[in-house]
């Protein structure tokens, strides 16, 4: 029997190690697909006087991004740049058109910093916390939505459990940078189902995570249809591992 139910499943998120498993279930994932396409076309609904729970995020430069808490980013990548500009807007609930220099948790001038070894387009730093792209309109690739070509470390499976060795990780990176990126499209005609978390852990210790969904595609959050060959390395660590039967011959 395919055993594909996976706790690792779970939102991108700059986080130290130990922290990937606790911001790793799907509810965050559907969560944040159902948030993103809310806040990002609703038009015409001015809800300044309204009171709603609010994810922590923050749109920059047209990028949609979620925050961490400081303690679960590492020191190494809180370095600040420079200064690109300040919170313009601070919301009072998820029924708004968002705008560049909106955030959901950040007080109005909050400033927000460029970090050194990112472009802001993927992370940027504000009162402590690094936000993390979640969807770039503008984004043709994977590598434009990730900024972290030649910066991977290690890649996993289903919250560590699998492995992928050096070789593995540097032939995934590849397949995954060069997906084309689709944001929500990537999901408008699948059924989501049978998530397998993934996490990348960068060289400054950080992490990126996602959810590789087995079923109608594959497709992979945060948003592109998976190519053969990245199927077949994933779903092979998968068979090696005995969480998907072995192919027939």
């Amino acid at each position: 029997m395919m055993k594909t139910e996976d706790r690792g499943a779970g939102r991108p998120s700059v986080r130290a190690r130990g922290r990937a498993r606790a911001f790793g279930s799907l509810l965050l994932i559907a969560l944040l697909l159902i948030t993103a396409a809310c806040t990002r076309f609703q038009i015409g609904v001015d809800c300044r006087n309204m009171e709603s729970d609010l994810i922590d995020a923050l749109q920059w430069d047209d990028v949609f991004m979620l925050g961490t808490s400081a303690e679960a980013a590492p020191d190494t990548i809180r370095t600040r740049a420079k200064p690109i500009g300040e919170v313009r807007f601070k919301l009072a609930c998820a029924a708004h058109k968002w705008a560049n220099g909106d955030a959901s948790y950040l007080a109005e001038g909050t400033p927000i910093y460029a970090l050194e070894d990112y472009k802001p387009t993927f992370r940027v730093v504000a009162d402590g916390r690094v936000y993390q792209a979640i969807d770039n309109p503008n984004a043709k690739f994977m590598r434009d939505m990730y900024d972290i070509e030649n910066k991977a470390a290690q890649v996993s499976l289903k919250g560590g459990l699998i492995v992928l060795d050096a070789a593995e990780t540097q032939t995934f990176m590849a397949l995954y940078l060069n997906s084309a990126y689709e944001g929500m499209r990537a999901f408008e005609k699948n059924r989501l189902a049978d998530p397998i978390g993934y996490t990348i852990r960068l060289k400054d210790g950080s992490e990126v995570g996602g959810t590789y969904y087995l079923t109608n595609g594959p497709v992979m959050y945060p948003g592109f249809r998976v190519s053969d060959p990245l199927r077949e390395l994933v779903e092979g660590k998968l068979r090696e591992a005995g969480y998907l039967p072995p192919e027939a011959a």
